[in-house]
């Protein structure tokens, strides 16, 4: 496990002085607006849409999925606060919430009867993100950090980490 960890903080470091060392004109400070899909247990799956303008950013996400027998959806709302920005990348705080559920019809193989389940989850995360810009407009998000999640029905809760990646067109 620490030999693991030994290579993530290599793996990490190389990028940043990659990105920084890197020369273009184009800088992540320079676009305000995101478009593209995440993924992530605090801040949802799916279309993604970010609006990053300075220091303080906002990320709303959602996919839905219906179809007879299932309604299903993934929201996330991520509030992101930039520590350090470099010429091709930044450094930056997010805090995630993620409201998923499921609402699904199965048949009672004797009665044939519908057998309706439905459950709600709340995900709510805190760390840290890392933004790499590549190809001029494209970046890519690796966050990372700790997640509470409490299931609605019953109000149990889980403490865990969590991590979360987006693909983003910047405008």
């Amino acid at each position: 496990m620490k030999k693991q960890l030994i290579l993530i903080q290599v793996f990490i470091l190389c990028i940043v002085l990659i990105s920084y060392s890197q020369n273009n004109s184009d800088s992540p400070a320079k676009y305000k607006h995101n478009i593209g899909a995440a993924a992530g247990f605090t801040t949802g799956y799916g279309i993604s849409y970010r609006y990053w303008p300075q220091k303080y950013g906002v990320q709303a996400t959602f996919a839905p999925y219906i179809d007879q027998s299932t309604t299903q959806f993934s929201a996330g709302l991520v509030f992101l606060y930039k520590l350090k920005s470099f010429e091709k990348s930044n450094f930056f705080l997010y805090q995630g919430n993620h409201l998923f559920y499921d609402k699904y019809t199965s048949f009672h193989y004797l009665t044939g009867l519908p057998d309706i389940d439905q459950w709600g989850r709340q995900f709510h995360g805190l760390g840290f993100g890392f933004e790499i810009l590549f190809l001029q407009k494209l970046s890519l998000n690796l966050m990372g950090g700790y997640m509470t999640s409490r299931y609605l029905e019953d109000k149990t809760w889980l403490v865990n980490m969590t991590g979360e990646i987006g693909l983003y067109y910047q405008f």
